[in-house]
């Protein structure tokens, strides 16, 4: 069963349970699957299809799972971008990729950019809010087979590569992350990790919304904000980085 099918599947059994924590904002399910439409709506009226890329630039945001998620639907290719590379290392990943729209949050991610300035939208813009029952039973050729995801490497031995992902493997890697993590509906799992990287979209966050599970996601790794977060959540990953702040805080 493809991406969209099972998070709306996830929805019927759950709309009042909080999908996400963000910013001290709590979004439902039911929210969560309403955002998620009003993208599909949003890219279908721009002429998104099957095989588009669709980047986000910028911190970890809430709107950035469901513009991935309203891909899933679509066909398009989700391209969460580095937004610690510097900008012309940005402007050759987006040549590389190519993608018909940039979704962001903070408009200084994009403000210096060598880019064509039509493709930028703004991710909490009104207009992105559209009649969200018009296109709701529009025919699209996705499945399993289809691909979803390019994530591309550190490039720490050259320039940085696209891996193509599909959404086949987007839930095998789920199911994966489940059985290791001993995943279930009632845990809160707490990110810290940027989705540019597979590991911080990848392995909890789209694992515990795919179980119904609830996601506090920080939009980006704040020491004093995880501590705050820690003794709510049930499950967890850093990264050594991470691990080596951590226990260097006489808090740990």
């Amino acid at each position: 069963m493809p991406l969209y099918e099972k998070i709306s599947r996830i929805v019927t059994k759950t709309p009042n349970k909080v999908a996400i924590v963000f910013e001290e904002r709590k979004i439902l399910y039911s929210e969560f699957y309403e955002g998620i439409n009003n993208l599909i709506h949003y890219l279908l009226r721009l002429g998104v299809t099957k095989g588009d890329r669709i980047s986000w630039l910028g911190l970890n945001h809430y709107k950035a799972i469901e513009i991935f998620f309203a891909c899933a639907r679509v066909g398009a290719i989700f391209v969460p971008i580095n937004w610690r590379l510097s900008n012309i290392e940005i402007e050759k990943v987006l040549q590389d990729c190519k993608p018909k729209l940039i979704f962001y949050a903070d408009q200084k991610f994009s403000a210096e950019l060598n880019y064509d300035p039509s493709t930028f939208v703004d991710a909490l813009a009104q207009d992105l809010w559209v009649d969200s029952t018009k296109f709701h039973n529009y025919q699209m050729d996705v499945g399993l087979k289809s691909e979803v995801l390019i994530s591309y490497t550190s490039g720490s031995t050259g320039e940085p590569k696209g891996v193509v992902i599909n959404q086949e493997t987007i839930l095998s890697n789920a199911n994966m992350s489940v059985e290791a993590h001993s995943l279930n509906k009632n845990d809160v799992v707490l990110n810290v990790l940027p989705i540019f990287n597979v590991g911080g979209l990848n392995i909890l966050v789209t694992p515990a919304l795919l179980l119904g599970a609830t996601v506090l996601l920080h939009a980006k790794f704040d020491l004093e904000k995880m501590m705050e977060d820690l003794s709510e959540s049930t499950c967890v990953i850093f990264v050594p980085t991470i691990l080596k702040e951590i226990i260097s805080d006489p808090r740990f």
